[in-house]
């Protein structure tokens, strides 16, 4: 099932959204931004309650590839928000670009890579 996306076009960036679980209320969303240069990158965001429901599933499963029978939750270009809203995903990707972060919390989109 395809996900619905949202594109935000903005000065210096444009920003597509695919959120999870099609609610008003997603849990958890793909981002990727793509700036002039071509340069793409991409990140998930997941709130407290969804990292929690993954931590739990895991220990319910037992390890489970080197989750640590849900010890602990990282992976690369994850960041973690109260809520997933146009807003607040719009204000962090602007917030992380004007401080200079983009680059250290998405990870790149290697050429022929999907888009969110």
């Amino acid at each position: 099932m395809r996900r619905p996306v949202t594109r935000v076009e903005r000065p210096g960036y444009t920003l597509s959204v695919s959120s999870d679980g099609g609610t008003e209320r997603p849990q958890a969303a793909r981002l990727e931004v793509r700036l002039p240069s071509g340069r793409r990158w991409r990140a998930r965001l997941h709130t407290p309650e969804s990292v929690r429901a993954i931590l739990d599933e895991w220990s319910r499963w037992g390890e489970r590839r080197g989750e640590h029978s849900g010890l602990y939750f990282w992976a690369p270009g994850v960041i973690v928000v109260r809520e997933i809203s146009r807003e607040g995903v719009v204000a962090l990707v602007e917030d992380l670009i004007a401080e200079g972060e983009l680059e250290l919390a998405f990870v790149p989109v290697e050429e022929g890579g999907s888009a969110a």
